[in-house]
């Protein structure tokens, strides 16, 4: 059915938007709500900035962090895969300097992610796709409440009504700073922050329970104390790259080669023995539905889990025919081979029906004495990360191929010790799952202070 909105000229706001979808009965709703109440634009009561606009500065193991917006996620900065600016480029764009407890949202490709910059964090920075929020230490607005009210309903819609472009969104700055930011009680913030900070810690206490789980692997396997650094210099034998018809000297670093020796000297299997492989595909002219079939993309893939917050879904009809191939279901074990190379994850027993694009490999196990949720552990681990950065390759972009998964080297361990591995997963997480039912709690507390209801 056709939803219709009629808006009077004089309400076109100064006339810098005359794009029907602008004025959607939805948007307008929510902007009444706010003006009924005493509120402020986001612009006049913080400083706000995006960061630095280079295409892509040069990047090194270490440095100052350079966020982008796939770091920021469930109001924290992801550290799983960190890249880092020189200390003299940094001090090059001061104006995108990130401080504690700035509040940094995505405005373009991906709009909204959001993360609030811990206090004991060091200062960084962000590309272009990241905006810059910082309230002053005594101002009204507590950053914690402000980043829920971003992330509620109320927040989103704002958004996404000034959100702008037509192949990839974005929120110019100027859209941003006219956010409406309602006048709440100090009271009644801090007890949304309250309820996210309860979150936070929640996601600390579920990163704890994963990071022991690898630890409690590496430990048994006695990886946890075998020298894996890079060196610098080192040698090998031109038999060697015969064998393995690379010739690239990074192959041969003694990080991987003291890795793959020490493995071949436990019980072990080739991933090719325990595991069949297949990759999906992105069906041309398919479009993503709001419903329908969960399609899992790179940036649904973290380690050991699915994030499912901004999946997308596809036809039944496309799922049962064309992608038949790449059907997912409980138990598999998927593993990212572009990109984020080496990333794995399980399928949850929640998780029925679901397909996959081209840039993972599944990987279903039919070896009873290999624990899914162990090998998606190993594979995570530095011994595993290691083993797939070592056989990925590629000339613009890094890629890993079916004949060199296969020859990932899978440590045999008793199914007890992999038992326990899946019991700190799964406890992992439903700790994560307590850490999202509380957000979700603050921005619905959000909503209802300023909604009611």
């Amino acid at each position: 059915m056709a939803v219709w909105s009629v808006v009077l000229k004089s309400k076109l706001e100064g006339s810098t938007r005359l794009d029907p979808e602008y004025y959607q009965p939805f948007y307008l709703q929510i902007s009444s709500s706010l003006e009924k109440q005493n509120y402020v634009e986001l612009g006049s009561v913080a400083l706000i900035s995006d960061g630095d606009h280079a295409v892509m500065p040069e990047l090194f193991d270490s440095g100052k962090r350079y966020l982008r917006a796939k770091d920021l996620q469930n109001f924290q900065i992801d550290n799983s895969d960190s890249i880092y600016i020189s200390e003299e480029y940094f001090q090059t764009i001061q104006r995108s300097h990130i401080k504690p407890n700035d509040i940094l949202l995505s405005i373009m490709g991906t709009i909204g992610n959001i993360a609030i910059v811990p206090e004991n964090s060091e200062i960084m920075t962000a590309n272009r796709a990241v905006a810059i929020i910082r309230f002053q230490e005594e101002s009204a607005f507590d950053p914690y409440f402000i980043a829920a009210y971003l992330e509620s309903k109320i927040g989103i819609a704002l958004r996404e009504r000034e959100s702008q472009g037509g192949i990839q969104q974005r929120i110019n700055l100027e859209g941003l700073k006219r956010l409406k930011i309602p006048f709440i009680s100090s009271i009644l913030q801090r007890k949304v922050k309250e309820k996210v900070l309860a979150a936070l810690n929640r996601y600390k206490d579920s990163e704890k329970i994963y990071a022991q789980a690898e630890a409690l692997l590496l430990h048994e396997l006695g990886l946890d104390n075998l020298d894996l650094s890079t060196q610098k210099s080192y040698v090998a034998n031109f038999s060697e790259t015969v064998e393995s018809d690379r010739l690239d000297a990074e192959y041969y670093n003694p990080k991987y080669t003291v890795l793959i020796n020490y493995l071949h000297n436990i019980p072990h299997s080739k991933l090719g023995y325990i595991a069949s492989f297949s990759n999906g595909a992105t069906p041309t002219g398919a479009k993503y539905l709001e419903k329908g079939i969960p399609f899992l993309r790179i940036q649904n893939i973290g380690k050991n889990l699915l994030n499912l917050d901004d999946v997308v879904y596809i036809d039944k009809k496309i799922h049962n025919r064309i992608l038949k191939r790449s059907q997912l279901q409980p138990g598999d074990v998927l593993i990212t081979i572009t990109g984020r190379i080496g990333t794995a994850a399980v399928i949850p027993d929640s998780l029925i029906d679901a397909n996959m694009n081209q840039h993972s490999v599944r990987l279903r196990i039919h070896n009873n004495q290999i624990n899914p949720y162990y090998l998606s552990v190993f594979l995570n681990s530095k011994a595993g990360l290691l083993q797939t950065d070592r056989e990925s390759y590629g000339a613009t972009r890094d890629a890993l191929p079916y004949y060199c998964l296969e020859k990932i080297i899978i440590p045999i361990v008793s199914l007890d010790l992999q038992n326990e591995v899946e019991a700190k997963i799964r406890a992992a997480e439903k700790t994560l799952k307590e850490a999202k039912s509380l957000l979700e709690q603050a921005k619905h507390q959000v909503e209802q202070i300023i909604l009611g209801g």
